[in-house]
């Protein structure tokens, strides 16, 4: 589990969408979105901090990558 919030984290803080610190680029595939959604949900059945904190954060991240494919 640590080491998928590690990653999930990486990827929250690299990728986003209208930030100076942050890369708008979009993965290649979609696992990636797939994989941010069922560790949200993860996050959010363990139902303690810093897991349930943190899953909005990748719900964010994998709409942005959603809404961002297709338009570069």
């Amino acid at each position: 589990m640590d080491v998928a919030i590690n990653s999930a984290n990486h990827i929250v803080d690299t990728f986003g969408p209208n930030s100076k610190e942050k890369r708008i680029q979009i993965p290649g595939h979609e696992e990636i979105e797939l994989s941010l959604i069922k560790l949200a949900k993860l996050c959010k059945e363990i139902n303690t901090s810093p897991y349930v904190d943190k899953a909005n954060d990748y719900i964010d991240r994998a709409a942005f990558f959603l809404e961002a494919r297709g338009h570069d």
